[in-house]
């Protein structure tokens, strides 16, 4: 008797794993009424794995049929039905091009046969039929899934920190035998701490080695167990800079949605998802301040944390936007240590010809000295001092009908630009540049919309005692606080970042001359320095001339100018680093 393999597989769309011994059971029915004999080494399956194309790769079994096939291990193939083998046209077509160049007999269980005549053009049609049948179904879901969302329901298997229940008909958690309506994340108060706490180390200023250090010292177990029995789990840099980044610990759940695509002219081309955005205020466990703190990007390398120096990866070179390097002070360390642009060094160094010759070295004695000075000119501006003791006044009085105003126009503006271009897209057709322009507005509409969700809400739970504590504040000694030596760096650079969300280095004027533009935020100083949360973010851009000293005995000057080429504002110097 001629030889047959057989080839079974389920996949998740509401099937379960007998249906592979079902599979194999009617094959055998099969091949024996049709006088095939089917030896157990050429029965092949795949279990809990899609019929699209892009699994096939992972199918397993299906990899040993091939191989079997190209080995010429059998005359004909017997399948429950056609979808088994692929849901994929292309992968149809190509198996049908193997049984022609081979001969190999093709049976379905369901009445299919490649020895018919125009076998090919009804097995291509029913590709068609199956492809479509997929895509139909994961839209189905993925709209399903939305749709919970929407409904205040969360999906998918909870992060780091969180666990799952069974939400029934009143909202309540499901009771053993109900019918549940939903899930939704809960916070797991063990690990939860443990995201505190690494929230609160890398906002101090600690990178990710010294943070897994810590974790990994106190023996707390990382969010995967190992791979092999005999190894050991720990916790890595990327699975902190991971959890860090992920925006539900502020309550915001980041979903992806296929709507778009679907409605979109977009057969066979890859897109970009949408971005959906969920407002989970009872998922949060750090606050916006310190989750954007953890999120900032210093420019220094996130696994070491800037090194030594506090001024390490604060500063940007206005001609490429890299941040600048310092140098190293030599064997000896007879050489001044400076910070300049290695990206524009670079390209000078290969003949790569820019506008500008870069932003030139500036001396960290120099870069010190004017931090300094603009602390002292925010400290001692009374217009800024009472500019800032108002805006908290106002937040103190509930007075924030103007900053939701403003806020509710640029929400409406933003959903008005997402829409009309929406339209856009329907008019015109597949534009990849357009699709990821319109994944950009969504992001950013509805962000606005959660912020303006959450004053709203902010509004009764404003923090009296601790606007009250920076009213009273005196920051007189501030500056001179704020860079002790005597104190830890990374703390130093962390309280610095958000002290001066930016410091842009302009360029040299001459050899001893060099333009910056710092912006500062008072509110991050008195917050900083009375160990409170930042209520106030409004930055003030000040730009400076800092020039050195030609012979280095007589320290920097620093002053503070208007727009460049305009007249120097005489607001004050500062001598001696």
């Amino acid at each position: 008797m001629p030889t047959a393999a057989i080839y079974a597989r389920y996949s998740t769309d509401n099937q379960r794993e007998t249906s592979i011994d079902d599979q194999i059971r009617r094959c055998k029915e099969f091949a024996e009424r049709h006088n095939y004999t089917v030896p157990d080494n050429l029965i092949f399956s795949d279990s809990a794995i899609s019929g699209s194309s892009a699994k096939t790769a992972q199918r397993v079994g299906y990899a040993q049929l091939l191989a079997a096939w190209m080995a010429g291990q059998f005359q004909c193939l017997i399948v429950d039905e056609l979808s088994r083998l692929s849901r994929s046209i292309a992968e149809i077509s190509r198996l049908n091009d193997r049984i022609t160049k081979t001969g190999v007999r093709l049976l379905t269980v369901d009445g299919k046969d490649s020895l018919n005549p125009n076998w090919r053009f009804g097995v291509e049609i029913t590709a068609v039929i199956a492809e479509h049948f997929l895509r139909e179904t994961a839209f189905r879901v993925k709209r399903g899934m939305r749709g919970q969302l929407e409904r205040g329901y969360d999906v998918a298997s909870p992060p780091y920190g969180y666990n799952t229940m069974r939400v029934g008909q009143e909202g309540q958690p499901a009771m053993p035998g109900e019918q549940h309506t939903g899930m939704r994340w809960i916070i797991d108060p063990e690990q939860a701490n443990v995201v505190k706490t690494i929230f609160n180390l890398r906002k101090s200023g600690r990178s990710l080695n010294q943070i897994c250090a810590t974790l990994n010292r106190q023996r707390i177990p990382p969010p995967r167990a190992a791979k092999k029995p005999d190894s050991i789990a720990f916790w890595r840099p990327g699975t902190v800079n991971r959890l860090l980044s992920n925006q539900i610990f502020r309550g915001i759940f980041v979903g992806r949605d296929s709507e778009l695509s679907s409605s979109a002219a977009t057969a066979g081309r890859n897109q970009g998802p949408a971005i959906l955005l969920f407002d989970r205020p009872n998922l949060r466990m750090v606050d916006d301040e310190t989750w954007t703190a953890c999120n900032r990007s210093t420019g220094s390398k996130a696994m070491y944390g800037g090194g030594n120096n506090p001024f390490s990866g604060l500063i940007t070179c206005s001609q490429c936007g890299t941040k600048l390097s310092l140098s190293g002070k030599g064997k000896d360390g007879k050489f001044v240590q400076a910070f300049y642009c290695a990206s524009c060094a670079q390209r000078g160094t290969v003949g790569h010809h820019l506008k500008s010759v870069g932003v030139g070295h500036t001396a960290r004695a120099g870069i010190e000295a004017m931090l300094k000075f603009v602390l002292n000119q925010i400290l001692e501006n009374p217009q800024i001092q009472k500019e800032f003791r108002d805006r908290l006044r106002a937040k103190l009085s509930g007075n924030r009908l103007q900053e939701l105003s403003k806020l509710k126009q640029e929400c409406d503006q933003a959903e008005i630009t997402y829409s009309r271009a929406l339209d856009l897209l329907k008019t015109i057709g597949h534009e990849d540049n357009l699709e990821k322009r319109i994944t950009s507005l969504y992001g950013s509409w509805k962000m606005l919309e959660i912020q303006y969700k959450r004053i709203r809400e902010e509004e009764d739970q404003i923090d009296k005692v601790v606007i009250a504590k920076q009213l009273n504040f005196n920051p007189r000694n501030a500056a001179t606080q704020l860079f002790d030596s005597r104190l830890d760096p990374a703390r130093i650079r962390a309280v610095l970042s958000r002290i001066f969300p930016k410091i842009i280095a302009l360029g040299k004027t001459s050899r001893f001359v060099s333009l910056f533009e710092v912006e500062i935020c008072p509110g991050a100083l008195v917050a900083t320095e009375t160990g409170s949360t930042i209520i106030d973010t409004t930055a003030v851009t000040i730009r400076i001339r800092l020039t050195a000293s030609p012979d280095r005995t007589k320290g920097w000057t620093v002053e503070q100018i208007q727009l460049p080429g305009a007249d120097v504002e005489a607001t004050g110097k500062v001598g001696a680093a």
